[in-house]
């Protein structure tokens, strides 16, 4: 039977450690990069599916950091005076999720309501313009090339 070293593991620990950290890290990065477009979009039909977007991402990006191996034991392991600040934000996890499900299905009510009733007029308006503009185009045309100036 060897006995094992416990300072031979630490560079491991270390390692795996450190992997995590720049996990988080990209993480965060890409968690900006969602509400900055989110953030920046004006168009609601736009918005909706990046809102769907964001809410998978931080679903999976919570329960990460949740995990007995995620944020909280980098912070219990690397900065132990940190973890009731650190509770604090991770209790805020529901209500942000929460608050984020009732912004999708608001947007969905006014995209599926509203918005697709204004665009559905403004195609018909749109479609009645071009009728009535090609119409004008056909008159013009037949008077410049059929009609010889008579008056009917």
């Amino acid at each position: 039977m060897t006995d094992k070293n416990p300072a031979s593991d630490l560079p491991a620990a270390r390692s795996f450690a450190h992997e995590r950290k720049m996990e988080y890290f990209e993480d965060h990065r890409a968690l900006r990069t969602l509400i900055s477009r989110a953030e920046t979009t004006r168009d609601l039909r736009q918005l909706s599916p990046l809102l769907d977007e964001l809410h998978r991402f931080l679903e999976d990006h919570f329960r990460s950091e949740e995990a007995p191996d995620g944020l909280r034991g980098i912070i219990r392991d690397a900065a132990p005076n940190r973890l009731g600040q650190l509770e604090q934000l991770l209790e805020a996890h529901r209500d942000l999720l929460a608050k984020l499900r009732n912004l999708r299905e608001e947007v969905r009510e006014i995209v599926d309501g509203p918005v697709t009733q204004v665009l559905r007029e403004l195609k018909l308006l749109c479609d009645r313009l071009e009728e009535h503009e090609a119409a004008e185009t056909r008159i013009l045309t037949d008077s410049l090339y059929t009609d010889l100036g008579e008056s009917p």
